[in-house]
């Protein structure tokens, strides 16, 4: 008797073993299993997979075609990858979206560099097609970047050669500088006479009279009177920024400057159309940081009760714009030391110019703000190109650590041109997000024309790097700036590994710049995925194809590790998949 009842427990035991197995091995069916795939998840664990499985919104599965048949369910849908590549979703780290959205339906030379005379063509072109506007209405053009051959620039006399009566203004690329004709200038009421703005620039020539030519600040002198062209709502301009940067593979961005914004995409998510997470930086106020600290964190505060969904939409960071850009003839890049100028020797000497009105926020309110804000729980986010305005940075976050401020809050500083390198260790060590965009990284009319004679060889060979912050265990992520620059991100991912233009850029002929600060094409896409994903705190969530995440993923038409890396940048998205839903097909 007792020996049959041993039997009995032992047979007991070992079902209530098998059990377990069994649920193991029928697991509850997926919604959709991507399969016959080239499944890259960045993540280390399991670099590489054949097939996927999606549940509702959540990733279940990544691993071999064979055990995914486990997740496949009557009613499960199966996509045959055929092979194609499949990876996250980007995550554009730092740009304008909104901004970006609206250029797609205004005039846009989309950084494409040509002649003066070709660019007079182009420009004629648009003016003859828009002649009801004449004598008044703006001709307002963006996406300028430099011309060419080498060395060129754009003058007043350029715009008034053409045939018009009409005021025309065109924007830098980098949206720091405007030229505008001589129409404009009238119209603007713009002459000897006008002062310079505090943070800004107006070029004038031996009379002391303006040449056409604004940076920053100064800017505003005109913007302010070109009336805007958007007839949308700003719903309908969402909708066409979400659809292009789906359609790109982007499935997360950070809105650089979201303050007018934040009722936009908090509609948008509403009405269940925003196919991208959103992280959104607020730009502090200079005056209220200086007059009411306290105030200013409890209108962050508010902004975040208001309009946080986890995981959607999220308010995460101050941001603060510290100076200008280095390049010729704005100059208002904050420098350690001056700008080299050209004496009549031809040589290229020290000046006295440490950025034209930079920096833009006193150094030691600033430092204050961002150790108030740390010490409150808030990240900040500044943009600083000159080595100066990075130092500074730096040392901002560092005096907010020593006053008891946490090292994961994920602080960034976006753009970071010339840096001195002992400030690139400093980016590890106080776990500084460096933001980087890798489109820029390379000969052009930046480097090239505007900087490397005025900056001279030793800030040149610091200038864009990525290898060195990765050397230095600093956190990076990648970003467009868009509509800064035109929305590639897959040129910006080749750029991070070759450094050198494409030859409709009119530079290739000179080589990768500074080519020691290459890095690998399995890092880059990391940098834009998962990386990023860490600068907006998500990075548990999203940024990499791993089970329990959310299933941000994309489809590409070529698999980026299998072809030449100069085809890199041809790449298009053959499918984007946001939170399990298949958001854009090609």
């Amino acid at each position: 008797m007792k020996r049959w009842s041993l039997v009995a427990c032992v047979s007991a035991l070992a079902l209530l073993l098998l059990l377990p197995l069994a649920a193991v091995a029928k697991p509850k069916p997926a919604t959709t299993v991507y399969r016959n795939g080239y499944v890259w998840t960045v993540d280390n664990r399991r670099p590489r997979a054949q097939a996927v499985a999606v549940r509702g919104a959540k990733i279940v599965f990544v691993g071999s075609n064979k055990a995914a048949k486990a997740f496949i369910g009557k009613k499960t849908k199966v996509v045959n990858l055929k092979g194609r590549m499949m990876m996250p979703g980007l995550i554009d780290s730092h740009q304008h979206p909104i901004e970006g959205g609206a250029s797609l339906i205004g005039y846009n030379l989309n950084g494409v560099q040509r002649t003066i005379p070709e660019l007079q063509t182009v420009l004629q072109g648009w003016l003859d097609a828009s002649h009801d506007q004449e004598p008044d209405g703006w001709l307002d053009v963006e996406g300028y970047k430099g011309a060419l051959p080498r060395g060129t620039n754009l003058v007043k006399a350029d715009l008034d050669a053409l045939d018009t009566e009409r005021p025309i203004a065109i924007r830098n690329w980098d949206h720091h500088s405007i030229w505008v004709n001589t129409r404009g200038l009238e119209v603007c009421e713009i002459d000897a006479d006008t002062p310079t703005p505090d943070g800004g620039y107006i070029e004038k020539d031996a009379e002391g009279n303006p040449t056409g030519y604004f940076a920053d600040a100064a800017m505003r002198l005109v913007t302010d009177q070109i009336p805007a062209v958007d007839p949308e709502s700003p719903e309908e301009t969402a909708q066409r920024t979400v659809h292009a940067l789906n359609e790109v593979g982007i499935t997360g961005v950070m809105d650089a400057i979201s303050n007018w914004n934040l009722d936009t995409w908090a509609e948008e998510l509403k009405q269940g159309r925003l196919n991208i997470r959103v992280a959104c930086a607020v730009m502090l106020d200079q005056e209220q940081a200086a007059s009411d600290p306290d105030g200013m964190i409890a209108d962050l505060n508010d902004l975040r009760d208001k309009y946080d969904v986890p995981n959607r939409l999220v308010v995460s960071q101050g941001k603060v714009i510290l100076d200008g850009v280095p390049d010729f003839p704005a100059q208002n890049g904050w420098m350690l030391e001056p700008y080299l100028e050209e004496d009549e020797d031809g040589n290229w000497v020290p000046g006295t110019n440490l950025g034209n009105g930079a920096p833009f926020w006193e150094p030691t309110l600033l430092k204050d703000t961002v150790v108030k804000m740390n010490t409150a729980g808030w990240p900040v986010h500044i943009h600083a190109l000159g080595d100066a305005s990075v130092r500074w940075s730096l040392d901002c976050f560092e005096a907010a650590q020593e006053a008891g401020a946490s090292k994961d809050l994920r602080n960034g500083i976006c753009h970071l041109e010339p840096i001195k390198r002992s400030d690139i260790w400093r980016f590890g060590q106080l776990n500084v997000v460096a933001c980087v965009q890798p489109q820029w990284h390379q000969w052009d009319t930046s480097s090239f024309d505007a900087a490397k004679d005025y900056l001279g060889e030793e800030r040149m060979n610091n200038i864009y790097p990525i290898r060195s912050f990765e050397i230095a265990g600093a956190p990076i992520s990648f970003g467009s700036d868009w509509p800064v620059d035109p929305l590639m991100p897959w040129y910006g991912i080749e750029r991070a590994v070759t450094r050198t233009a494409e030859p409709w850029y009119g530079y290739d002929d000179m080589g990768p710049l500074n080519p020691w600060e290459s890095i690998t094409l399995k890092n880059a896409i990391r940098h834009y995925t998962l990386g990023s994903a860490y600068q907006i705190a998500m990075d548990t969530k999203v940024g990499s194809i791993t089970k329990g995440k959310f299933a941000d993923m994309i489809v590409l038409d070529q698999n980026i590790f299998k072809v030449p890396i100069a085809k890199v940048d041809q790449t298009k998205v053959a499918m984007t998949i946001f939170n399990g839903k298949v958001v854009y097909k090609k």
